[in-house]
């Protein structure tokens, strides 16, 4: 059973959904998709399950189905990290 975070506590698919903007500003349009692309192809070849995740819906700006999984993959695949890095490029 997944556990739902506390209501205080931001979600990472909201956190994500709140860097994408700043990511978008930061390389534009053009550079933004081919990032966005990129990152998207890795975690399909990487994670059988993507379509899974709310944070993979976030990264490439679908909705999520309603029993999708709230949070993030791990190290290198992690989306939020994604964001963050470009960010802080």
């Amino acid at each position: 059973m997944l556990e739902k975070p506390p209501k205080n506590q931001e979600s990472a698919y909201d956190r994500i959904k709140n860097l994408t903007m700043g990511a978008l500003e930061k390389l534009g349009d053009e550079g933004y998709l081919e990032r966005i692309l990129a990152f998207a192809k890795k975690l399909q070849g990487r994670h059988p399950d993507f379509q899974k995740y709310k944070c993979y819906h976030a990264l490439i700006g679908s909705t999520p189905p309603p029993d999708s999984i709230d949070g993030d993959f791990e190290g290198e695949d992690s989306v939020e990290e994604f964001f963050q890095s470009i960010l802080l490029e």
